[in-house]
């Protein structure tokens, strides 16, 4: 396994050069195109007698999302192997185990990510040590550090669910829908709140459970600490709102963190049950298609329902729903079973919908609603 690991490795030095190129574009580039005369010893002092600092950007955010996308793209690249039936023949007449072949792969791609990300983030490191006083650098390792775990969930994520599929195109497409899955799930509870219980004031902060969103929290929080010296914690807030917002942060980085969890332990357990036979078929994973259509159908329409959309929205989104079964089966004709889950989803969305409206027309109605009462359902929330 040793001597495939450093042959995978060698073999994609071309690619780790690409993804360190692109990091570096997007993160360090602009980072050396900053004027920092600003920040010179004479102009600081001055600007720290006056009460006030000079602008300064330590672009944080952009390689947070560059590291999130190699995260998804990576196992993409690394496992494409899987979706080709005479290089699955191949790598699975090796004299190693499926399994072992897949590990191999799977740290390959960590290997990818994690040095790409570390060249670019120390070059930009440097540049800023070198040309800015005044800051808190030690703030860059925390920052360093608690970036990579958001990173290995993304990327362990991405590669349970791509592998789950039997062909490359089925397998980019239900990577993205799992990833966006979850914020679609958090905005219709958002509108559900929003719309059903409007005299409760429950606002929260925007796409919670999104997994870039934890990412950026991240970046956000330890990449202001570089400037000013302090770590803002969640829940530190005095405002309501942002205390529900981190609440909501906090509810998504523990979540994906078990997804990651779960999917790491069952890409390398299912890996055993791989068949060469199944590449190029229709992929009837749970975690592909077959879930994921029914799931975007009731949730779409549940949120149609409850911010308003008209009635071309609500036969768009079944129209959708159509066309990726059609996708899924590779067929237009549409079975007794894909009708039935169809019917069922928007059912669903219904009845979702009523059950919460009927929850916020009789349980707290608008005029009877007072300060307490807002008080006891935000406090039950966090």
């Amino acid at each position: 396994m040793k001597k495939y690991f450093t042959y995978l490795l060698k073999k994609n030095l071309l690619p780790l050069t690409f993804l360190t190129l692109f990091c570096i574009i997007v993160y360090v580039i602009p980072i050396w195109n900053q004027n920092y005369s600003f920040w010179n010893d004479n102009y600081f002092t001055y600007f720290a007698e006056h009460g006030f600092y000079p602008y300064l950007d330590l672009h944080y955010s952009k390689i947070s999302l560059a590291l999130g996308l190699i995260a998804v793209f990576i196992p993409i690249l690394v496992f494409s192997y899987k979706m080709n039936k005479r290089s699955v023949d191949m790598h699975y007449s090796l004299p190693l185990s499926k399994t072992k072949v897949l590990i191999s792969h799977f740290l390959v791609g960590l290997v990818l990510m994690y040095g790409a990300y570390t060249i670019a983030y120390l070059l930009g490191f440097l540049t800023i040590a070198l040309n800015v006083r005044h800051i808190h650098l030690i703030y860059y390792l925390w920052l360093y550090l608690a970036s990579l775990i958001p990173a290995f969930i993304l990327y362990s994520v991405t590669a349970f669910v791509y592998t789950r599929a039997n062909t490359r195109k089925d397998g980019i497409i239900s990577v993205i829908g799992a990833i966006c899955l979850f914020a679609l799930v958090y905005s219709l509870v958002d509108n559900l709140a929003s719309s059903n219980f409007p005299n409760a004031n429950l606002a929260f902060g925007e796409g919670s459970l999104f997994p870039f969103r934890v990412l950026y929290v991240v970046s956000e929080k330890l990449g202001d600490a570089i400037k000013n010296g302090k770590v803002e914690y969640w829940f530190s807030s005095t405002s309501k709102t942002v205390i529900l917002d981190d609440a909501f942060i906090l509810i998504g980085a523990i979540l994906w963190t078990l997804l990651s969890a779960g999917a790491t332990a069952g890409l390398i357990l299912m890996e055993k049950k791989s068949k060469a036979e199944n590449v190029g078929q229709i992929s009837e994973s749970i975690f592909c298609y077959k879930l994921q259509i029914p799931a975007y159908t009731t949730i779409l329409i549940a949120t149609v329902l409850t911010i308003g959309g008209g009635m071309f929205i609500f036969f768009l989104i079944i129209f959708m729903a159509f066309i990726m079964t059609i996708v899924y089966r590779r067929t237009i004709k549409i079975g007794n079973k894909e009708a039935i889950i169809l019917c069922s989803s928007i059912m669903a969305s219904v009845i979702i919908y009523s059950i919460v409206y009927l929850i916020g027309k009789e349980l707290y109605p608008p005029e009877e609603i007072d300060s307490s009462t807002v008080s006891m359902i935000k406090n039950c929330l966090f």
